[in-house]
């Protein structure tokens, strides 16, 4: 144990193993001083896994977010801030056209 991380390279599910499948240099770990699970390649730290335990989201999660995909995950981002900021016009057109309707009534009494 150094720095408080433990390398995993056992576990109930080969979930360290089959990480290591996508990437040699791809190793797990124990933050222990974190209390998290975080992948760790050639440069350092590569990710830090969102679940409490390991288990087959941890392999998804690793391929999902490899830097290869950058370009993918960018494309997807772009869509789902564009997805809530029309949400979020439609929802002001909405209120205004309601605020709208309200003054003309009010004025028009």
């Amino acid at each position: 144990m150094t720095n408080g991380l433990i390398e995993i390279t056992h576990d109930l599910y080969d979930i360290a193993s089959r990480i290591r499948e996508t990437d040699e240099c791809c190793r797990v770990f124990f933050n222990a001083k974190l209390r998290r699970y975080e992948v760790h390649g050639e440069r350092g730290l590569q990710s830090i896994l969102p679940y409490a335990s390991l288990d087959a989201r941890a392999v998804s999660y690793v391929l999902e977010t490899r830097a290869e995909r950058i370009k993918d995950l960018m494309k997807e981002i772009e869509r789902q801030n564009a997805a809530i900021e029309r949400a979020e016009n439609k929802k002001s057109a909405e209120k205004f056209a309601e605020k709208a309707e309200r003054v003309l009534t009010e004025a028009t009494v």
